[in-house]
Order: C-alpha cells, then structure tokens, then sequence
C-alpha cells in the first residue's frame, strides 16, 4: 500500500502504471487494471510498459486473448527494449506454446530473454541449449539502475515484472536441477550457493538449496532456508488475507513449503501452501498436485486426493511429453533418451510418465531390471497413472 501511494505521488506519465504494478504484487490485478485506464497520452517505450502491466493484469484476469494482445502491443511499441519479447515468450510458455515461447526468447538479448530461452529448450527437451541458454543468462552483468533506459521518479524501472525475481539467480537454480535431474549433486549445491553468493536475498535460490536437501530428506538447513525465503515473499502488512506476494518465485517457494510440510506431516499447512503455488506458476501444476494427493490421501480424504493426482496427470500430458513419446518411437537411442528424462525431471522430479517413457527404452535396450526399477518409480510418484501399471504388467 506504501509503494502504490508512493508511484501516484510521482510526478510522471508512468505514475500509475507503477502503482497497478503494486497492485499485482500484492494479487489485485481488477485494480490494476482500473489505475491503468488513468495512465493517459503514452507512446513508444511507456506504452509498452503499460501493456506488459495490462498484459499481465488480464491474464490473471483469466483473459488471455485479451493479454495476448497487450503483449503484441507492448512487442510493437517497444523499440529496441528486449524485455516485452521476453515477457510474451514467459506468457507462452505458461500457455503451453513453447515453440512460440522459444521464437520471442531468441529475439530477447537480456537475461531475462535467455531464461525464457532456456526454460523453452527445456521444455521441448533440448537439453543442451537450454543449459547453454542458462548459462548465457548466468553471464548477463545486470545494468546499475542509473544506466536502465528509462527510469521512473529517477529510480525505477518500468519493465520489471511484479515482485521480480533476479533472473541470473534463477537461471543458476534451473541449471542446478538439471545437474539435481543427472545426479550430480554437489554440482547443483555449489551452482546454487555460487547465486546466493551475489544475490544472498533470492527467495528462489535458497528455496532450491531446501528443495535439495528435502528430495534426499537429509535435515541440513532446510527449515533456515525456506523460512527465510517465505520472509522475502511476505508483504509487510501481516494481518493481509493474502500475505504473500503475488509472483512465479514465490509460488516455487510455496511449492518447496509444501513439499517440507508434507514431510513433517503437517498436512493441512501442507494443502494449503500447494494449491496456492500454481495459481502462481501453472508450471507447478505437477509436483503440486502430486504432494497435494499425497497430503489428502494421508488425511484420509481420498475423494479429494483423486483429483489432484489426476491433474498432475494431466499436466504431464503437454508438448514435451508428446515430442519425448515421438523421440520413442523413432527409436532415439538409450543416452538421448536419458537427456529427455533429465529434462522433464529437472522442472518436475515427480513426474511419473517421463518414468513409464525411460521404462520402455531400457527394455527395449534389454536392461530388464532398470525398466523394472523405472515402472516402480512411476507408480510412486503418482499412483493414478494408469500407463504405468499396464507398463509394469506387460514386464
């Protein structure tokens, strides 16, 4: 509430376009969009930022034509800004459109266009560029405010998203669960703590260093981390009935919460923190719904636990898993085939069709108790897979 009365006090065009920013983090976007009908007579880089703003309002609005065509907007107005393509190519990837996320990200030199980059490599199970693309971001010095091309009252940035996340930081984090995905493990821990190095107050990087710790359940510092990284997503005013702010980081954040309340049998604190995340990221739909069928089977509410299992199922069911299904069939052999495991596990380690697809090329390489072990794990991961058990029969 400080920061949406502090930009309408600023004497500039973009003045309200700040103060619907705020009001996105704080998870108002019909407000935002009311202050962005104030924002009058902008052109060229202003009018971009004010449609990334819209863009994003709208979407959280569930109108996603409508966001579509604010990020157009804000790609035609943008000059040589990389940030709006970088914007629309992070709005299809959560679409599911990744080719079409790859195209914008590839045109977007800043890191937050790599990310993007790599997180659409990723997903369309290029393994190695996205590390490379990862790697680039990683690479990326960020500007000095002074030397952002177009600032605010003197000091802020109109292109940043809500609540941002340092996306160097977070391209260390996505590099290290794919180290994680391989089972290079002390790769992925120095990878990340090399991030909190620079930025020691990313919420998402100490949030992996838990995440880390909590997969092999080791105690370590977990409960130190994501306490802290739960801090740095708070808002400040601590009676809010959404007391967090609105934002992808802290919806990973709230997915690793979940995760440790899980473990502790905290099982209510556990809900309500994974049904949470992926109205913050849809890409959480996985792991969340996993953890959350867990935590309801564990409560004893098995109509509840159903749903969520099968909506991880169905989250599963996307482009990657399609070209993966494609790259079988073709007959890619066993080690290309491990890089497309590696990559669908590096953004959801509980993904139990990635498992059932590795089964089936380790039989057909005649490693008979490998694809045995892969058809279990399945089965583990999300017991509503029905493929998993028609896999492991016909073994």
């Amino acid at each position: 509430s400080k920061a949406k009365k502090a930009y309408g006090d600023v004497d500039d065009p973009l003045s309200p376009v700040l103060a619907a920013r705020a009001d996105l983090a704080a998870g108002d976007p019909t407000s935002a969009l009311r202050k962005l009908t104030t924002a009058a007579g902008l052109a060229g880089e202003d009018l971009a930022a004010a449609n990334l703003v819209k863009a994003l309002a709208l979407e959280r609005n569930k109108d996603i034509g409508g966001a579509g065509s604010a990020l157009d907007l804000a790609v035609a107005n943008a000059g040589g800004n990389p940030v709006p393509r970088a914007a629309r190519a992070e709005f299809n990837f959560r679409r599911g459109k990744f080719k079409d996320a790859l195209a914008d990200a590839s045109a977007s030199s800043c890191a937050r266009g790599l990310l993007a980059k790599g997180d659409a490599h990723l997903a369309l199970l290029d393994l190695d560029a996205a590390m490379a693309a990862y790697k680039s971001a990683i690479a990326v010095e960020p500007k000095e405010p002074e030397k952002a091309p177009r600032l605010v009252g003197g000091y802020v940035d109109p292109f940043l998203p809500p609540a941002p996340d340092d996306p160097g930081t977070v391209a260390s984090c996505r590099l290290a669960q794919i180290y994680f995905a391989q089972e290079r493990y002390n790769e992925a821990q120095e990878t990340v703590e090399a991030a909190l190095g620079k930025h020691p107050t990313e919420p998402v990087a100490l949030a992996t260093l838990a995440l880390f710790a909590l997969l092999q359940e080791q105690e370590g510092n977990s409960d130190l981390y994501l306490d802290r990284a739960l801090e740095l997503c708070t808002k400040i005013k601590k009676d809010d009935a959404k007391p967090y702010l609105v934002s992808p980081g802290t919806g990973y954040v709230l997915w690793i919460h979940g995760l440790r309340r899980l473990q502790q049998s905290r099982l209510d604190n556990a809900v309500k923190a994974l049904e949470l995340a992926p109205s913050m990221d849809p890409i959480l739909r996985g792991p969340c719904g996993v953890l959350a069928g867990r935590a309801r089977e564990r409560q004893g509410t098995l109509s509840k636990a159903l749903p969520k299992f099968l909506e991880a199922a169905s989250a599963e069911r996307n482009e990657s898993l399609n070209l993966f299904k494609g790259f079988l069939a073709k007959k890619h052999p066993l080690p290309r085939i491990e890089k497309y495991f590696h990559a669908l596990l590096a953004r959801n380690p509980y993904h139990s069709q990635a498992r059932v697809l590795r089964s089936q090329a380790r039989l057909r390489a005649g490693k008979h108790l490998e694809a045995l072990a892969d058809a279990n794990a399945a089965i583990k991961a999300n017991p509503k897979v029905r493929e998993a058990y028609l896999h492991r029969a016909f073994l």
